[in-house]
């Protein structure tokens, strides 16, 4: 197992490559792949908090703007309030933002939890 397994089952297509109607899904797929039980099922890890590492220790994928599906289609320098998660209540750059718990302290599962509740929220706006 390796970074070549972890990104068939958990990051597939390239951020930058993924539909702005997939992003949330693309995000959540890649988060979902971060967990401690996910990294170690590919023999990778978490290094601090930005990227992921080889059982040699070395940097195999950033978790960063460019490998959010998100922020391709959201991210600017001044604001992102166009972005679903910013538009649920959380933005990334917000100080408590569950990007901020896993940036500060290596929570994946707020993230995990904010996208999943945002796509049950965008799924009900659609629906009406």
């Amino acid at each position: 197992m390796s970074i070549s397994s972890w990104k068939r089952e958990f990051y597939r297509t390239p951020a930058k490559k993924c539909s702005k109607r997939y992003a949330l899904r693309h995000s959540l797929k890649k988060w979902t792949g971060l967990l401690r039980r996910n990294l170690r099922k590919h023999d990778l890890n978490l290094n601090g908090v930005r990227d992921i590492e080889n059982k040699d220790g070395e940097t195999v994928f950033c978790i960063d703007v460019s490998t959010c599906a998100l922020c391709t289609h959201y991210y600017n320098e001044s604001d992102c309030k166009s972005c679903p998660l910013e538009t649920s209540g959380s933005g990334c750059l917000d100080a408590n933002s569950s990007y901020n718990k896993f940036m500060n302290q290596g929570r994946v599962s707020p993230m995990i939890n904010l996208l999943t509740k945002t796509i049950k929220n965008e799924e009900t706006v659609f629906r009406r």
